[in-house]
């Protein structure tokens, strides 16, 4: 039986992107007969690309008006991850708009921009609690769970705008450290192979933090549970399975530097 073990990317594409990008991820696990979902992917997925989503939806709630909510993504520019995917889920609803809000001047662009605001705040709601099922249900299987972290289903609260605490951990100290120290030859492996690639910056914090769990008995924070990324993809994958990811040049070191492999979906037109 093959096995993939995804990563937060090709997690996030396949339920919560749309476009090219969905097409790729779908077309790559379709090859593979059981995909596992692990616990850090989940984390990531929510604090991440699930954020953006409903920092986006919260905007359109806050502002009532869909062209204020797009102006809004200019205030979280430093943010890139966020502003990108807040800038894509935009992309997405626009492709997706079938009805024509403004006829024959039958409605003031002022109401118009509020029916649109409208129907993005039920579209993004949509995506939001769709993607949280889709992610554990199947064909994913759930796997390696944080036991420091707690996983809790998005909420609508009573204003409209929508809860998806928490994402970070918040029950004891990091389960990823103790298996980091738990395996020391593969926690050295990983730290040797970032070392070699500490040119880039996510490798130099990735291996600050990989050094600080081999050298001191600390608790480390959420910051540096963010920072080991890939690492823990590495760390975690099975051996008969193989991580599945977009960002080859990151995992390809970590996994080599424990023996195992990591393969990225070819574009779906290529197939």
């Amino acid at each position: 039986m093959s096995k993939a073990f995804l990563d937060t990317t090709i997690l996030t594409d396949a339920v919560l992107k749309g476009g090219q990008l969905h097409r790729n991820a779908k077309a790559a696990i379709a090859e593979f007969d059981q995909l596992l979902v692990p616990g850090y992917a989940v984390k990531e997925f929510k604090a991440g690309p699930l954020r953006a989503f409903r920092w986006l939806h919260d905007k359109v709630v806050t502002t009532g008006d869909w062209s204020l909510a797009i102006a809004a993504i200019g205030s979280v520019s430093k943010q890139q991850n966020l502003a990108r995917t807040a800038i894509e889920a935009v992309a997405a609803f626009e492709s997706s708009m079938t009805s024509q809000l403004q006829r024959d001047g039958e409605i003031s662009p002022r109401e118009a921009r509020a029916l649109k605001a409208e129907e993005a705040r039920l579209w993004l709601k949509r995506q939001i609690m769709r993607a949280w099922r889709k992610q554990s249900r199947s064909p994913f299987s759930p796997t390696a769970p944080l036991d420091c972290y707690a996983v809790m289903a998005p909420v609508e609260t009573p204003d409209g705008l929508i809860n998806i605490a928490p994402t970070r951990c918040t029950i004891g100290d990091c389960c990823i450290a103790r298996q980091l120290r738990e395996q020391p030859v593969a926690a050295r492996a990983l730290e040797d192979a970032c070392a070699e690639l500490a040119a880039k910056p996510e490798m130099q914090k990735r291996r600050n933090v990989l050094r600080k769990i081999r050298r001191h008995s600390t608790p480390i924070d959420d910051r540096d549970c963010r920072y080991l990324g890939d690492a823990v993809f590495a760390l975690q994958c099975p051996a008969d399975a193989v991580i599945l990811t977009t960002n080859l040049v990151d995992h390809v070191p970590l996994t080599v530097a424990l023996g195992k492999t990591a393969v990225a979906p070819q574009r779906s037109d290529d197939i």
